[in-house]
């Protein structure tokens, strides 16, 4: 079956003030058509709600067709490269 990832929710800070999904169309950008995706949490793209504070980035999302939910969670060293791999199988 081919899937598509379909983010509902995407945040970058939350807890500096950042507001829950204010980074969903910036992953849906770069991941909406893909069965899988790697998603390279970048400041300069998403913003910096705190200078040099580690931020957690999240998503939750589902799989089309099926709409089977995942979330991913990563912790991050103030968007410095961290990766986050979201997969639809």
């Amino acid at each position: 079956m081919n899937y598509r990832i379909n983010v509902i929710p995407a945040t970058y800070g939350e807890v500096y003030g950042a507001g829950c999904g204010k980074a969903a169309t910036q992953v849906r950008r770069a991941c909406g058509v893909n069965d899988s995706c790697c998603y390279i949490v970048d400041v300069n793209v998403l913003g910096n709600p705190a200078n040099g504070c580690g931020k957690t980035f999240s998503v939750e999302y589902l799989c089309i067709p099926d709409a089977t939910p995942g979330r991913i969670e990563v912790s991050t060293d103030a968007g410095l490269g961290s990766v986050g791999h979201i997969i639809c199988q």
